[in-house]
């Protein structure tokens, strides 16, 4: 039987040594036309009407990026996931997600059994197209696309490479809860970078996040202050509501994802209007601002084909060397 893509990617991350350096920003001071109002599909700030802003120029990944994602794709372009048959690295998967949320669900064969009862398919055995794995994802599904961490520096995505952005709603649902209400009662406000202003952000409690969160800061807040303008004001955190043009829930809607400062962010949407066609990418964000988060277990939505670089939340199995 063919081996499902997913899994040859898994294994090929899992023994990967992360050692490049990151590359340098080009940046360019031309000001772009007036901005729409637009919502971003994870955090759903509103983008100002219009503000001078820097945009990055395009250019390519660098070598170690390219063979990076060579080495996990297998020098192929991941159009569809085979979800048809059984195949080694699945317990790797599985062993991560228990590691990740320690004692917050058990794996029982083909489920996830939370102490509620409550079952959810680990795999549903489907052949699925990148469209299919954002809106039909299984629990197996969320490790479609290897996360590379910012130790790699610099690199623009594959076609369709969304590590993280794959989410089974019943899963996060059974993590954090299942409601607006359910949420809230486990939110925490917290000050974030109190040395550089007053800006607050709200964030759950599961899982220590808002002790994460608040360690995030601190460290964000100790960079030399070239650094200082993409953090403050931040855009959000907790806010119970679905992705913008779809009926999936955010991530923001659990708690456990922040947005920082929109002026010097990109996301694909608002960089890309047209629909169709390729996705230039671009970045503003310092990959050191990305270290310090993922340190803390929180992944980067600049490592997105559909990029949203504003956008940062708690994915620890995608990270397994942030919890020590």
């Amino acid at each position: 039987m063919k081996r499902p893509l997913a899994m040859v990617m898994l294994s090929a991350f899992a023994g990967l040594a992360i050692d490049a350096a990151a590359a340098d920003t080009a940046i360019g001071g031309k000001e772009p036309p007036p901005i729409r109002l637009a919502q971003a599909p994870e955090s759903n700030p509103i983008r100002p009407g219009q503000h001078q802003r820097q945009q990055q120029s395009e250019r390519p990944a660098n070598n170690s990026g390219g063979g990076f994602w060579q080495r996990l794709t297998g020098g192929g372009q991941n159009t569809a996931t085979d979800r048809t048959s059984a195949a080694p690295g699945a317990n790797t998967a599985q062993q991560r997600l228990l590691a990740a949320y320690p004692g917050a669900f058990r794996i029982e064969g083909n489920a996830v059994v939370f102490p509620s009862g409550e079952r959810i398919v680990w795999d549903d055995g489907r052949r699925k197209s990148p469209a299919d794995l954002l809106v039909d994802a299984d629990v197996e599904d969320m490790f479609a696309y290897p996360y590379p961490p910012a130790s790699r520096g610099e690199m623009a995505p594959p076609k369709d490479h969304d590590p993280g952005r794959i989410r089974n709603e019943a899963f996060f649902k059974a993590l954090y809860g299942a409601s607006e209400g359910a949420v809230r009662a486990e939110v925490r406000t917290i000050p974030w970078v109190p040395r550089l202003g007053n800006s607050t952000l709200t964030v759950t409690t599961r899982f220590g996040i808002d002790q994460k969160l608040a360690a995030v800061s601190d460290e964000l807040q100790r960079l030399p202050p070239r650094f200082h303008k993409y953090l403050t004001p931040p855009a959000g955190a907790f806010l119970w509501r679905q992705i913008a043009g779809t009926d999936r829930l955010s991530v923001h809607a659990f708690g456990a994802a922040v947005d920082i400062n929109t002026q010097f962010t990109n996301y694909w949407r608002w960089d890309n209007a047209a629909a169709g066609g390729d996705i230039p990418y671009r970045n503003q964000i310092p990959i050191e601002i990305v270290e310090v988060f993922e340190k803390y277990c929180f992944i980067w939505g600049g490592r997105w084909h559909h990029y949203d670089t504003m956008h940062f939340e708690y994915r620890p199995e995608f990270l397994p060397n942030c919890r020590n």
